[in-house]
């Protein structure tokens, strides 16, 4: 969603002391999730997700996930990252999703960035 909501407006904006409140940006931001109707969450590195670090990401995919029934979601990553996931999964010795589980278990929304801090 950077393509739809200007974040260097936002940024502008503070700077001459003009604050949108959060509740206001989170409707924006999720209205215009669920009105394109699709998210490509870019997962790479696939262990290490630059994506899940991101607290407007973060409240991306969950707002698709909040909104199924009107928005999907595709996970997509670079083909060698794609290559190294399917040869972890394949490779795994006790649960075949260990890895998987871990690397999405990573994820601190309490430590998630945001580029215009409130």
């Amino acid at each position: 969603c950077c393509l739809c909501v200007n974040q260097h407006r936002v940024f502008e904006q503070k700077k001459s002391g003009m604050l949108v409140p959060t509740e206001v940006f989170f409707e924006e931001f999720q209205s215009r999730v669920i009105g394109i109707g699709r998210v490509l969450a870019m997962m790479a590195p696939w262990k290490e997700p630059k994506y899940l670090t991101r607290i407007w990401c973060i409240f991306e995919i969950y707002t698709a996930h909040r909104y199924r029934d009107k928005c999907q979601v595709a996970i997509v990553m670079p083909p060698k990252q794609k290559k190294q996931l399917e040869y972890d999964l394949a490779n795994e010795t006790s649960c075949r999703f260990d890895t998987l589980y871990e690397t999405l278990g990573k994820t601190k929304i309490e430590d998630a960035k945001a580029s215009v801090e409130d």
